[in-house]
């Protein structure tokens, strides 16, 4: 089969070729002119991002030129660097950028969850199972999930939600590293919106299969992990954040437990010489009254020692099914 060329595409879409060559450079692809050949996979993106007219204004401004190759670099130390590889697909925001929007507000609240390989593949089957997603099941209204794909350099889909009361707002966008002239590109060859609506069980799925997978990872969470012995800790809540002098990021191995999904730890925090700016987040609350749990929602608030100096604190997520041996 002869390789489709670069005029080719634009003719059948009835673009000029400079349009379809900007956005081949946008993709990380570069090539030498209109005439220059592509593989199919190459020209099936180009011809979908021709379609939705991406040549006009592209849908993540931070992904072209240098800040794809930014994103790659953190692309390639995930799940660390997670949070900044966010912050670069999100800045800077244009105005009419509904979807860039709808991003930024997911990740408002600094939740992120990461999901490796094999993650992903218990997540698609669990998901299979799933017509409904219940506002219990949702680990935050609001976050940010990278799910890592199989196969060689199959890069990831960037999950992003925001809930409301009638609603769940979603973005599925598949990221995927384009070698380039001078290192590799990060880029987003597809993006797909999509709300869904309340119904007495829960929100409705069945018609976004994409989203089952994002269910079917809370459905894999495990439990608990075996608890912490550490020594006891104090935190001094705060009526607004502080300013934050550093940043850090920690990597948590997320159960139910620690997501306020299932049961409460028996563990104890260790203690820290630092404050840090606590995100709002869901706690499974022991009620003596009832001898049971209830799913509270704690406010945003300060936490940590109280003459130490406050740290801005990222927190990554990291779902993955035990192996069994």
């Amino acid at each position: 089969m002869a390789k489709p060329r670069v005029h080719e595409i634009a003719s059948e879409v009835g673009v000029p070729s400079k349009d379809a060559m900007r956005v081949l450079r946008l993709q990380g692809v570069f090539v030498k002119g209109p005439s220059s050949s592509m593989e199919p996979p190459v020209a099936r993106r180009l011809k979908e991002a021709l379609v939705r007219g991406d040549f006009n204004e592209p849908l993540f401004p931070g992904l072209t030129g240098e800040g794809g190759r930014t994103a790659a670099g953190f692309a390639a130390a995930l799940p660390k660097r997670l949070p900044e590889l966010v912050d670069v697909l999100i800045s800077p925001k244009t105005a009419s950028a509904p979807i860039l929007d709808l991003i930024a507000r997911a990740a408002s609240d600094r939740h992120f969850f990461y999901a490796p390989v094999r993650a992903f593949e218990a997540a698609e089957v669990a998901g299979q199972a799933i017509t409904q997603l219940s506002e219990s099941e949702l680990p935050t209204p609001r976050g940010i999930a990278v799910m890592i794909r199989p196969g060689i350099d199959a890069g990831a889909f960037l999950f992003a939600w925001d809930m409301a009361p009638e609603t769940l707002d979603c973005v599925v966008t598949t990221l995927s590293v384009t070698s380039g002239s001078r290192r590799p590109s990060l880029n987003a060859t597809s993006t797909l919106r999509t709300v869904l609506r309340r119904s007495d069980e829960g929100f409705v799925v069945s018609k976004a299969p994409r989203i089952r997978t994002l269910g079917g990872l809370w459905a894999i969470l495990p439990e608990r992990l075996p608890p912490m012995h550490s020594r006891e800790f104090s935190t001094t809540k705060a009526p607004t954040l502080q300013t934050a002098q550093s940043t850090e990021t920690r990597i948590i191995y997320a159960t139910r437990s620690t997501l306020g999904l299932g049961s409460s730890s028996t563990g104890e925090g260790q203690a820290r010489d630092t404050r840090w700016n606590v995100r709002g987040h869901y706690r499974n609350q022991y009620l003596p009254s009832t001898k049971d749990h209830r799913k509270i929602w704690i406010e945003e608030h300060t936490a940590g020692a109280a003459d130490a100096e406050v740290i801005q604190r990222e927190q990554v997520y990291v779902i993955a099914p035990r192996i069994e041996s």
